[in-house]
């Protein structure tokens, strides 16, 4: 079920917008993102030899120093995949050099000998939308989709939010954890949008909800044609640290 609804919200934001309207992109060019903290992501691997068990024994030693700081961090693993090799450390601050230090703290640590990490400088991010729901089973995650965007020609950051903005109307309706996060690449052409699910919404309630009501599926498929084109969706689980 969840590989069904996977198809469905990629097709909905890889399709892009429908018509192009005048208004809306005039309304675009004075809308700007405010940007709330800083995000970096780690591309890791694992090296020969060593297994998740060796990194989950070593992440659950880790004691995260945030001195004062707005700092989240957690690890992201393949969700389609049988065999995990690879995997994702994603840090998140309000201080710009916090997130990517923090990374390279546990990379200090002792986690260079179990994987080999790439990362860049930290990018700005902000929160477009967040249904609150606390998880309260131990051990539980999120289902984590990281799509790499770009905008076509003409259109922008303030042309893109209005365009999503029939989605997030239609998510407010639940009352389970969905939050969409946008982080601006250096060119500004290219984004990175994120969407966070509540593991048991996103496999059992989720894929009904948009099968139900293809219609709507289809609107809101087509308030994104025209924007951006999004490639390289990956599903993820993503356990907090």
């Amino acid at each position: 079920m969840s590989n069904k609804f996977f198809v469905i919200i990629s097709f909905i934001i890889l399709s892009g917008c429908s018509e192009s309207n005048s208004n809306q992109i005039n309304l675009s060019t004075v809308i700007s993102p405010e940007y709330s903290s800083y995000v970096t992501i780690a591309n890791c691997n694992l090296l020969e030899g060593n297994s998740l068990i060796n990194l989950e024994s070593f992440l659950s030693s880790q004691t995260i120093q945030k001195k004062g700081s707005k700092l989240s961090l957690s690890v992201l693993f393949p969700d389609s995949s049988s065999y995990v090799n690879t995997f994702l450390i994603y840090a998140e601050a309000n201080l710009e050099n916090e997130a990517s230090k923090s990374i390279n703290n546990i990379y200090l640590n002792g986690l260079d000998t179990l994987a080999s990490c790439e990362y860049e400088k930290p990018y700005k991010s902000t929160n477009l939308f967040k249904n609150i729901s606390t998880l309260t089973e131990e051990g539980d995650y999120d289902i984590t989709e990281i799509l790499n965007c770009s905008y076509n020609d003409g259109f922008n950051y303030g042309s893109f939010v209005i365009a999503i903005d029939r989605l997030i109307q239609k998510m407010e309706m639940f009352k389970s954890k969905y939050e969409i996060d946008y982080i601006e690449l250096a060119d500004s052409k290219s984004f990175i949008w994120i969407n966070r699910f509540d593991n048991s919404f996103f496999k059992e309630e989720l894929p009904e909800i948009w099968l139900s009501n293809p219609l709507e599926s289809t609107e809101i498929q087509n308030e994104f044609k025209d924007n951006a084109i999004c490639y390289d969706a990956t599903v993820y689980k993503e356990f907090s640290l």
